[in-house]
């Protein structure tokens, strides 16, 4: 009798849980934005988003990024994976300084060939120069500060040989970037380079399209929140 009322108790607090998030769902106003990202709003129905499923897709993106107090729930779920001692998560290593890296995996060499071969495609018809640069993200610039052992393919490799396989000019930003480990080049908490990393890639690409780039001098550096 006993485990039948913990078993019954159980389900009524499991349903009571779910019951609530169903109806604050309802009840709390649709967010395009959050702090961190752009949120999915509402899909509208039409057969051909039904039968496509893009539908499906678009409200399971609905229902996870309008999820109640979904900030909250992601905050408390790395703060207790990092607790327990963690140093990944969702792929993404936490590193020093409170710096968070995602480690490159090299993409599967049929799709990486037919992409370069559209850009060597476009440089054969373009009748113009083109120039070509892939940026190597933090995981490259950054690798000294993953743990050990975290799953990290060689941007430069990868960089490399997609470069012997590229009819139009080609740009070293790795090279640069490299020079500059111990700069904010990249954010702590995001894979976008900074300003200041923009700027030395704009100064690589100088010597590929042609232009003298100005020196970080002659800029004036402007802190904003």
């Amino acid at each position: 009798m006993m485990k039948k009322t913990s078993s019954i108790l159980q389900i009524v607090v499991f349903l009571a849980f779910i019951g609530l998030f169903c109806v604050l769902h309802f009840v709390l106003p649709d967010r395009e934005i959050s702090g961190r990202e752009s949120l999915q709003t509402a899909p509208r129905f039409s057969f051909d988003a039904l039968f496509s499923g893009r539908l499906s897709k678009s409200l399971e993106d609905y229902v996870n990024d309008q999820f109640p107090f979904r900030e909250g729930w992601i905050t408390l779920k790395a703060g207790a994976e990092l607790a327990s001692g963690r140093e990944e998560n969702n792929g993404v290593f936490l590193c020093e300084n409170e710096t968070l890296i995602e480690p490159f995996r090299a993409p599967e060499e049929g799709g990486v060939r037919r992409k370069l071969e559209a850009v060597n495609a476009l440089a054969e018809s373009a009748g113009a120069p083109v120039s070509f640069a892939l940026i190597p993200s933090a995981a490259e610039i950054w690798s000294a500060m993953l743990p050990k052992g975290a799953p990290n393919d060689s941007q430069r490799d990868f960089i490399n040989g997609c470069y012997a396989q590229i009819i139009a000019d080609t740009a070293d930003v790795r090279s640069v970037l490299a020079a500059h480990t111990g700069e904010p080049i990249y954010y702590r908490t995001d894979h976008h380079w900074t300003t200041l990393g923009a700027y030395y890639g704009y100064a690589a690409l100088g010597e590929a399209l042609g232009y003298d780039p100005l020196p970080l001098s002659a800029y004036s550096e402007r802190v904003v929140t």
